[in-house]
């Protein structure tokens, strides 16, 4: 369980990463982000993260596609 929870936030950030620099995110992509919030507490900077995926999403800077 150990292994999983350390593989899990560098796993969000490469997420993070391939979603802000297509400016895009996939149903796949919303699928794993869903997964992550469902699995385990996030950390501080892990919320940081989705509040800026949330805030390119709300501004129209990152295009939700299917």
């Amino acid at each position: 369980m150990i292994t999983a929870v350390a593989w899990m936030p560098a796993r969000l950030e490469e997420l993070v990463e391939q979603i802000v620099l297509s400016r895009r995110i996939t149903l796949s992509q919303r699928q794993r982000l869903q997964s992550v919030l469902l699995a385990d507490p996030l950390s501080p900077a892990d919320l940081v993260l989705l509040d800026r995926l949330l805030y390119g999403v709300r501004r129209g800077i990152l295009q939700v596609v299917d």
